[in-house]
């Protein structure tokens, strides 16, 4: 399976008494977009297991309304790997951005910036009634 995604947003102040007409708005990006491949095979040994892995990224982005600095962008790859146990159970692994990249996820102003989350792994169970 592929699942792509992609985006091109033009979020701009229209009006405001406190910031100028045209400005971008917060941690909005222009372009945006994500990539995620799976597999998961019908038959076989490994026909219970799946694999999936992909790609999001974000353009620069405005830190602030009134648009005085940049948050740059940044691409994060993440993993998964699971097992379907039964019908109505999966056991999954999930990695968050597999190559520790560091990178801002948003900020309010120059004093309010976020960063990414580091690797992070996660270990669910799930199931359907």
């Amino acid at each position: 399976r592929i699942i792509a995604s992609g985006a091109y947003t033009e979020a701009k102040v229209l009006t405001s008494t406190d910031f100028a007409p045209g400005n971008r708005l917060i941690g909005v990006p222009k372009w945006a977009g994500s990539l995620w491949l799976t597999y998961e095979p019908k038959t076989g040994v490994l026909h219970n297991f799946g694999l999936g892995g992909g790609v999001f990224a974000a353009g620069n982005r405005p830190g602030d309304l009134d648009n005085a600095f940049k948050i740059g962008g940044y691409r994060r790859f993440d993993l998964s790997l699971w097992r379907k146990v039964g019908k109505s159970l999966c056991v999954a692994a999930n990695i968050k951005n597999l190559f520790d990249e560091y990178y801002i996820e948003s900020s309010v102003s120059r004093a309010q910036i976020t960063p990414g989350t580091g690797r992070s792994a996660l270990i669910t169970l799930s199931g359907e009634f």
